[in-house]
């Protein structure tokens, strides 16, 4: 089950010297805003639990998920290693905690898909 990052309570984590957030669960990417980007933690085979890489999604040894409102930038293998750039600061917070103190704007959650004009096979619906 993936949850809602909107709705999640996550981890302040400095990943990479920048600000992120963590969650120990799968975040639906349809929930995720506009302006964020979201990454899955890989755990090693040794211990699951313990994020050793970062990637765009990860279907085994699945030790989280982070936000970040910077991409991360990934080698051509699709994947980068954590070693120590993963810093748990001892704070929760929610997604709008987190862009509050970091004086980011978080875009608005789209009650209704007609309201962004859904783009398919190059023409904009709505």
């Amino acid at each position: 089950m993936s949850v809602n990052a909107r709705e999640e309570e996550y981890e302040h984590i400095e990943l990479f010297g920048k600000p992120a957030l963590f969650t120990n669960s799968r975040i639906d990417r349809t929930t995720v805003p506009d302006g964020f980007y979201c990454y899955d933690l890989r755990g090693s085979d040794y211990d699951p639990g313990r994020p050793v890489t970062i990637e765009k999604q990860v279907a085994v040894n699945h030790a989280g998920a982070v936000l970040t409102p910077e991409p991360v930038t990934m080698p051509k293998e699709g994947f980068r290693r954590l070693r120590d750039n993963i810093h748990f600061l001892g704070e929760s917070l929610t997604l709008t905690d987190f862009c509050d103190e970091h004086e980011i704007t978080l875009a608005p959650e789209l009650s209704n898909p007609d309201e962004s004009g859904m783009k398919m096979g190059g023409m904009t619906l709505g």
